[in-house]
C-alpha cells in the first residue's frame, strides 16, 4: 500500500468512542442508534424510560472498530410495545457511558 492509501484506511477507523443522534427522531415505528468505536471492545446498548427504568437491551457483546448502527423498534426486551413519549438510549463501552434522547410518536 502507498502512504496515502494507508492514511485513508487509518483515517476511516474512528479513534475514539462517539455516540450520534438517533435517526429518525422523532420516530415511528423504529429508529437507528449510531455510534463509532476506536478499538474492539465490549459494548452494551440499552433503552431507558424517562423514569430511568431499563426498557430494552439492544446489543451486548464484543464489537470491532468502526461505525455501528443498532435498530430499536419500540418494543421492550419482552416484546411489548411501549407508549409514545421520550426515551433515552445509552451506549456503554467498557465503562465509558454516553446517553442520547429520542421521542416515539404514535
Amino acid at each position: 500500500f502507498s502512504n496515502s492509501t494507508l492514511d485513508l484506511i487509518h483515517s476511516s477507523i474512528p479513534q475514539n468512542f462517539a455516540l450520534h443522534q438517533n435517526y429518525p427522531n422523532p420516530f415511528n415505528p423504529s429508529t437507528n442508534i449510531m455510534f463509532t468505536l476506536g478499538m474492539e471492545n465490549d459494548v452494551t446498548v440499552s433503552v431507558y424510560s424517562i423514569l430511568g427504568e431499563e426498557i430494552a437491551t439492544l446489543q451486548s457483546g464484543r464489537m470491532i472498530p468502526g461505525t455501528h448502527s443498532v435498530r430499536w423498534n419500540g418494543l421492550t426486551s419482552n416484546g411489548y410495545n411501549v407508549a409514545s413519549g421520550v426515551y433515552f438510549y445509552q451506549v456503554d463501552v467498557a465503562g465509558q457511558v454516553k446517553t442520547g434522547k429520542m421521542m416515539l410518536l404514535k
